[in-house]
C-alpha cells in the first residue's frame, strides 16, 4: 500500500510536465466540470487513512459515472444545462398543453366541429354554437368573436338571379323604375308555377293595376287602357259598353191628314244614340207621307218617327219599321 501514494503523485507530476512541455493554454482546461469530486491524496496523507479515502473516492466515481447506451441513459433524470436539442422528429407529447405564446392552443379539450377563434396570449376559444345550414360567420367588429348569422340580401346591390326563387310574402313590392326579363323565352308568372305562355306574362290570380295600362303602346293616359290592335273577348264582358238595336213596326194610316207615330224603345239599361226607319209601299199612287224623325222623348230611350198622310187616299197596308240604336250603360254614367 505504500506504493500507491507515490504512483498518484508521479501521475500528477507527469500530467503537469506534459502540459508545460506542449505549451497548452490554461483556457483549454476551462471547461464545465465533468464527473464527480474526489478527495486529494497528498504527501501528508497517512497510509492508515488510505483505505477510507480510496473507498470514498471509488463510491463517488461509481455514483457519478456516465452510462453508455444507444437508446437511453436510465440514470439521467434532469438536464438543467441543456441549451438546444434541435428538431424533435419522434415521440409522443405527454406534458401539459402548449401555451399560445409558444404557438399552441393552451387547451387540451377542444370542442368537436366548432370553429376556433384566437384569444391573444390566453387559451384559445371557440365561436358560440354551430349555426344552422346555410348560415355564415359574420364579423362583429375587431373586439368581438364572429357570430353565425343568416346572410341578408343587400337591397343596394345588383344581383343576377340564375336559380328558381320563390317569394312567399303576403306582399312583394318591386320599386325599380325598370324591371327587365331577359332570356330566349322569359316568363313572368304570378299566382302559378306552371305558366301557360311560352314567354311573356301569365297571371293566375286577381290583379290590380294602378295607373294606365298600355298594350302595344309605350305611353298611356292615367287610369286608361290603351290597345294598339284588336281586342278579342271570348266571354262576357262585365261592365263593358254594348251597342244593340231594337225595332218597332206599324201600319200607316190611309186617311188624309192622319198622323201615325212609331216609337222604338231601348232597354232600361241603355240610352238611345241614334236610329232610322224604313217604309214599305205596297202600290204606286199619288198619295205620299211626310216623315218627322227625332229622339226627343224624356226617357232618352226612344227613337220616334211620325208619318202624315197628305193626300187621300194614301196607300193601304203600308208598314213602317223604326229602329233605335242603343248603348248599354251598365257600370257607367
Amino acid at each position: 500500500m505504500g506504493y500507491i501514494p507515490g504512483i498518484l503523485i508521479s501521475s500528477v507530476i507527469t500530467a503537469i510536465g506534459i502540459i508545460a512541455s506542449f505549451n497548452i493554454p490554461a483556457s483549454f482546461l476551462d471547461v464545465a466540470p465533468i464527473g464527480v469530486s474526489l478527495d486529494a491524496i497528498t504527501g501528508t496523507t497517512r497510509v492508515s487513512n488510505l483505505d477510507t479515502l480510496l473507498t470514498t473516492n471509488f463510491n463517488n466515481l461509481n455514483d457519478g459515472k456516465i452510462e453508455n447506451s444507444t437508446s437511453s441513459v436510465a440514470a439521467i433524470t434532469t438536464l438543467a444545462n441543456l441549451v438546444s436539442i434541435g428538431t424533435i422528429t419522434t415521440g409522443t407529447w405527454n406534458a401539459t398543453a402548449v401555451g399560445a405564446t409558444y404557438g399552441g392552443t393552451g387547451s387540451t379539450t377542444l370542442s368537436q366541429y366548432q370553429v376556433l377563434a384566437g384569444n391573444g396570449t390566453g387559451v384559445i376559444r371557440t365561436v358560440d354554437g354551430f349555426g344552422t345550414s346555410g348560415q355564415f360567420l359574420t364579423s362583429q367588429g375587431s373586439t368581438n368573436v364572429p357570430q353565425w348569422t343568416t346572410a341578408p340580401v343587400n337591397t343596394a346591390t345588383d344581383y343576377t338571379w340564375t336559380g328558381l326563387h320563390t317569394f312567399n310574402g303576403a306582399t312583394t313590392t318591386i320599386g325599380s323604375a325598370t324591371t327587365t326579363l331577359n332570356g330566349t323565352n322569359p316568363v313572368l308568372a304570378i299566382g302559378t308555377t306552371t305558366p301557360g305562355l311560352k314567354h311573356g306574362l301569365t297571371v293566375a290570380t286577381s290583379t290590380y293595376i294602378e295607373g294606365g295600362l298600355g298594350i302595344g303602346i309605350a305611353t298611356t293616359s292615367e287610369n286608361n287602357l290603351q290597345v294598339v290592335g284588336d281586342v278579342q273577348i271570348s266571354g262576357a264582358c262585365s261592365g263593358c259598353a254594348r251597342i244593340s238595336t231594337t225595332t218597332t213596326t206599324a201600319l200607316l194610316g190611309t186617311t188624309n191628314g192622319t198622323q201615325t207615330t212609331v216609337t222604338a224603345t231601348c232597354p232600361s239599361t241603355s240610352v238611345v244614340i241614334g236610329g232610322g226607319y224604313r217604309r214599305d209601299v205596297k202600290t204606286a199612287g199619288s198619295a205620299h207621307w211626310i216623315v218627322y224623325e227625332n229622339n226627343s222623348s224624356t226617357t232618352v230611350r226612344d227613337w220616334v218617327v211620325s208619318s202624315h198622310c197628305v193626300a187621300s187616299p194614301c196607300d193601304s197596308q203600308v208598314r213602317m219599321t223604326v229602329t233605335a240604336v242603343c248603348l248599354e250603360k251598365q257600370n257607367w254614367q
